[in-house]
């Protein structure tokens, strides 16, 4: 029996190239009745009607904003079935999929624009947060004028630039990836993944502004040890073997990576190195002399434990969230730990 997922991806495929409206409305209804019988009608079903409410005739009155909004439904069905089929390792539907998204999206007008605000999106909230303090720091904020576009720009571009990275499309999703960071700058996991393509293409050298970006906007320990393994790289290209290894090291310290590890072994058995060489002295040493950054997390960890303690009694479940980010980054400071028991117990009662 074929899966929910094949039959919807089988329709989909096939209303496309219906040339009226009348016939693919039709073709929908019928097969809502063809699968009445499977296990997973109501998620079939739900696919038709999505479909069909995207291919039903619009009012010629109704605005053009209107009728692009009544879509968001469709793409967004669009995306998360892509996401699933990603995730379930189908990467060539997923790909078909996320590609006919990412050309819809690329055609669309913009119609929201109203010449003045900025629209983005972001993934949660203190991703909003730390972008707009990086944007404050550099003498230029966008707060007033910031508002969240209603169409999925940004995860449609980052789903099809994944596909297409992981089918080996270097430079196509490379330029995807590009195009989900001008709906999302703040996002650290999408400036990695453009990072990772164009090393994969050769301008690794060229890649220096967007890794500090990436450390900027990092707020995960994950995205942190990854961050400093993308420095390790590009310091390996440049022939800097002492800062690559420093920076390899403490890409380990964030997050347990037994491929990392056994990378930092080998290159500090190739220099003769002792682990009584990263000294916090030798560390800092390195990180002025090469100008890469040193414990980044501790402006994220101020900023989010400023904003968590700032609303624990009007808001405990936001300072829940922003005090959780500031203990991860800290799992050792017990005044952070404190104030996250005092919200949770806030929250709970």
């Amino acid at each position: 029996m074929k899966t929910a997922d094949e039959i919807i991806l089988e329709i989909q495929s096939q209303v496309v190239f219906m040339f009226s409206v009348e016939q693919q409305v039709k073709f929908l209804q019928e097969k809502k009745l063809e699968y009445a019988a499977h296990p997973d009608i109501k998620m079939i079903e739900k696919a038709c009607d999505i479909l069909i409410g995207a291919y039903m005739p619009k009012d010629e009155n109704e605005d053009l904003i209107g009728r692009l909004n009544q879509g968001l439904n469709f793409t967004n069905f669009e995306l998360d079935l892509a996401r699933r089929l990603f995730l379930s390792g189908k990467y060539k539907e997923a790909l078909d999929i996320s590609m006919s998204l990412s050309q819809m999206a690329d055609e669309r007008p913009v119609t929201e624009d109203d010449g003045e605000s900025v629209y983005c999106f972001f993934r949660e909230e203190f991703e909003k947060i730390l972008y707009l303090e990086v944007e404050k720091q550099n003498g230029c904020s966008t707060a007033d004028r910031l508002k969240e576009t209603p169409f999925p720009y940004y995860e449609i571009y980052a789903m099809s630039g994944l596909c297409l990275k992981e089918a080996g499309m270097i430079p196509e999703a490379s330029e995807e990836f590009k195009k989900a960071l001008h709906w999302n700058p703040g996002s650290a996991d999408i400036i990695s993944q453009y990072v990772i393509t164009l090393f994969g293409m050769g301008e690794t050298m060229n890649t220096w502004s967007l890794l500090l970006d990436n450390m900027k906007y990092a707020f995960r320990r994950s995205v942190i040890a990854d961050c400093y393994s993308h420095f390790w790289y590009y310091y390996m290209a440049g022939g800097d073997e002492e800062a690559a290894v420093a920076c390899l090291f403490l890409s380990t310290q964030y997050i347990h990576s037994e491929d990392r590890e056994n990378y930092l072994k080998a290159m500090m058995k190739e220099m003769s190195l002792l682990p009584s060489f990263f000294t916090e002295e030798k560390l800092t040493e390195l990180a002025e002399k090469y100008q890469f950054p040193l414990n980044p997390e501790k402006k994220v960890i101020k900023l989010a434990y400023e904003k968590g303690i700032a609303v624990i009694d009007e808001d405990p479940k936001s300072a829940v969230y922003f005090l959780r980010i500031a203990r991860d980054l800290a799992p050792d400071d017990q005044v952070i730990k404190e104030k996250l028991a005092m919200a949770e117990k806030k929250l709970e009662g």
